[in-house]
């Protein structure tokens, strides 16, 4: 069976697949199937689910990362161009 692609999931489907699993967990608990079954069954998909959001939040802080560092390398490149212009300008060019 293949997983469940969480970081090319859209909201809408993944609030879709969440309602559908609340909908199944209401089925299995109103046929009587016991807590641990649930549990086991549960389990690994809120263990992946985890690990997605996880992957998710560092992908995230990456991003925010990157986004400083080019910040800073754009002020540092509005320095040097802003003295290259302001030399030219002495120079009467």
């Amino acid at each position: 069976m293949k997983g469940i692609d969480f970081g090319r999931m859209t909201p809408e489907k993944m609030g879709e697949l969440i309602a559908a699993a609340t909908r199944q967990l209401e089925v299995m608990n109103e046929s009587g199937c016991s807590k641990d079954s649930i549990k086991k069954n549960l389990l690994p998909a809120i263990q992946r689910m985890k690990q997605s959001r996880h992957e998710l939040q560092m992908v995230v802080d990456q991003m925010i990362d990157k986004t400083a560092d080019l910040e800073k390398r754009m002020e540092q490149m509005e320095k040097v161009l802003n003295a290259i212009f302001d030399q030219d300008a002495g120079n009467g060019q």
